[in-house]
């Protein structure tokens, strides 16, 4: 890796800056602009500057501004003579320039111009672009653009909830209710996957392995339920008394634990239906469970129930998790679907739907067509705070300006910095 120099830096091609926390960095970008306008011969509205939020741009612009408007001061008061400036690297700058009074005036044009400046977020950058070419993106005149799309979300999950849980058995609606409550509650669940682009389970839970492991949990059951007929008494008068058993009260076999799980015990015996939820405690039957209440250097004691409900434990645990796991993958595709085609039919979008549509129309059938009419606008782009960019937003700039030695593309950021994983940005992208 090269040291940066503002000065020697080429103006065109794909430039990766690593910019730290205190090393003028916004300086640098400021710098760049003025190079672009004075070596580059650039208008101030072909060069794009892109960061992430409104604040950040407003301050990019006054800082672009103010740095014009120095540059501008420095020549007016050196004048034909020698450049006197405490900024060094501004100093060699324009101590290079082969006509001062040229670029004298292209500074004023500039700073007449600053309104033009194009400076963006990343999200407002692509709702211009793609409003400004319907006819290459597809985007119809009269989207409406929303900020918040989780009351269209909420609206989405509780038809999924309406069409697959309130006609499901009993036993299952009772324990979708269990797990997440409502529909609010699958909807809190599937926000950190809707963050994401391309979410897949590995390996894939099929419809066969919910279906094999009920019948193999339904085999268990009916054995357990046979020997808790014949063993019952047994069973209790073993949790009840053995001398190996922790008594603790919560987290051993206290009396009260032991009277909840032979309870829930005579509950799964008593019921003809397959179960989803078990009874609250019943999992202290199962010799997995039993050997860790036992004291320290004691043998758990050994029942053929124990073993046998440990077996049904186990299976069952595991036909709950992909269960949920199904259900989970169910109430994403069917949100990710119903969300574009009711955003679609009711002339909606979404900020991060500005970036995947942006994608999409980049490399669509007319997306060559709309590469050029973007490069027609701006000859080179600088993305600030490069390191919170994600691989979608990456895949954006690269199409329009990474590609090929003539767009310029600078990237500008920190990778200590990133701060925005959480929502899918990649240092690494």
């Amino acid at each position: 890796m090269q040291a940066f120099n503002p000065l020697t830096i080429p103006l065109a091609g794909q430039q990766l800056i690593e910019a730290s926390a205190g090393t003028g960095k916004t300086f640098s970008i400021a710098l760049l602009c003025v190079r672009l306008i004075l070596e580059g011969g650039l208008e101030i509205d072909r060069i794009l500057v892109v960061t992430f939020t409104t604040s950040a741009t407003e301050e990019l612009r006054l800082r672009i501004r103010a740095r014009l408007r120095e540059t501008l001061d420095v020549l007016e008061r050196a004048g034909d003579g020698e450049i006197r400036c405490a900024d060094s690297v501004l100093a060699d700058l324009l101590g290079s320039l082969a006509d001062r009074r040229e670029a004298a005036q292209r500074l004023m044009d500039t700073l007449a111009r600053m309104d033009e400046a194009a400076v963006f977020t990343i999200h407002s950058f692509c709702q211009r672009m793609l409003q400004e070419n319907a006819f290459e993106s597809g985007v119809p005149f009269d989207t409406e653009f929303i900020e918040d799309e989780q009351q269209l979300r909420r609206e989405i999950i509780r038809d999924f909830w309406r069409q697959r849980f309130y006609r499901a058995p009993a036993a299952e609606t009772e324990w979708a209710t269990a797990t997440w409550c409502d529909p609010e509650g699958l909807a809190r669940a599937l926000d950190p996957l809707l963050r994401q682009s391309g979410i897949a389970c590995i390996p894939e839970v099929a419809a066969a392995d919910l279906h094999r492991l009920r019948d193999v949990s339904r085999g268990h059951l009916q054995m357990v339920r046979r020997c808790w007929q014949e063993c019952g008494a047994e069973v209790g008068d073993i949790l009840r008394s053995d001398p190996c058993l922790s008594r603790d009260k919560k987290k051993g076999c206290g009396p009260e634990l032991v009277d909840q799980a032979l309870a829930g015990m005579d509950m799964l015996a008593a019921r003809d239906e397959d179960p989803w939820l078990l009874p609250e405690g019943v999992e202290l039957l199962a010799a997995s469970v039993i050997a860790g209440k036992t004291k320290k250097n004691k043998k758990a004691p050994d029942h053929r129930l124990f073993t046998l409900f440990d077996a049904f434990f186990q299976v069952h645990r595991e036909f709950v998790r992909l269960a949920r796991i199904r259900v989970i993958l169910s109430a994403y595709a069917f949100l990710r679907t119903e969300l574009e085609r009711r955003k679609r039919d009711r002339a909606l979008m979404y900020f991060d739907d500005l970036l995947t549509r942006m994608d999409r129309s980049l490399t669509g059938p007319d997306g060559s067509a709309l590469v050029r009419r973007i490069r027609d606008c701006f000859s080179v782009a600088l993305v600030d705070e490069f390191q919170d960019t994600d691989p979608l937003q990456y895949r954006i700039f690269h199409t329009l300006f990474g590609d090929g030695a003539k767009p310029g593309l600078f990237m500008i950021g920190d990778p200590k910095q990133s701060i925005y994983s959480f929502r899918g940005a990649d240092v690494f992208a």
